[in-house]
């Protein structure tokens, strides 16, 4: 244990937390008195409306991915146009500029709408957990520390849709021919569009932060003029 107060005077900050999480490392937080210490770019700040109507949502997300150790499951719901997948990948760029996640660490995105027949099951279930028969790793190995985003997960098929929220529920998985488990050792993000209320509320029971993302013409002048500028850029 040490003072935090005069941590706070001898280095001239605030920004020291209460805890310091099992490798972290506090001098991470501490600067020499009289020194300045370059602010690390927010990647979020890119996000039109981050510090407008969407301030609450990006908020919410941001503790989301930094939460310890590999960040809280996270789903993103809008209409499609709204840059959920912008959105996604900021954040893990911004655990990634925050030491929350290697440099290295890998973003992988996962379209579920190919894979809602009941003929891509199989494929699906061996893309994202892997095969020890074939001595596939499957994306949630690679990923290691990374991010996995399911983009529109309310459209994969019932079995792969449950097989995705057992994974969040226990927290552990198999490969497909190995009775051996593995830790789940990276974030999860997942968008879906507001159509269907069931499906949502099924969802929302696994993943502990939900964000709402409004459409464009729900927003103000100024940032629907920057998303304009943006899609011309």
């Amino acid at each position: 244990y040490l003072s935090r107060g005069i941590l706070q005077k001898a280095y001239d900050t605030d920004n020291i937390p209460n805890t310091i999480f099992k490798g972290d490392s506090i001098t991470r937080y501490l600067k020499e008195k009289g020194t300045s210490a370059p602010e690390l770019e927010d990647p979020a700040e890119k996000i039109i409306g981050a510090d407008g109507s969407l301030h609450d949502q990006i908020r919410d997300a941001k503790s989301a991915i930094m939460y310890p150790p590999y960040g809280l499951p996270l789903l993103v719901i809008g209409n499609p146009g709204v840059n959920k997948l912008k959105i996604a990948s900021y954040l893990h760029e911004y655990a990634q500029k925050s030491g929350r996640k290697p440099a290295s660490s890998k973003f992988i995105l996962i379209e579920c709408s190919g894979y809602h027949s009941a003929e891509s099951v199989s494929s699906f279930i061996s893309l994202i957990f892997g095969s020890a028969k074939e001595n596939d790793r499957g994306y949630l190995s690679a990923c290691g520390h990374g991010t996995l985003y399911f983009s529109n997960l309310h459209l994969l098929h019932p079995i792969a849709r449950n097989a995705i929220t057992d994974l969040l529920d226990r927290g552990m998985y198999t490969r497909e021919g190995d009775s051996a488990s593995h830790t789940l050792a990276c974030s999860i993000i997942a968008s879906a569009t507001p159509e269907k209320t069931a499906d949502l509320d099924y969802l929302s029971r696994y993943f502990p932060v939900t964000i709402h993302i409004p459409d464009i013409d729900q927003r103000g002048i100024y940032e629907k003029t920057e998303e304009i500028l943006a899609l011309f850029e």
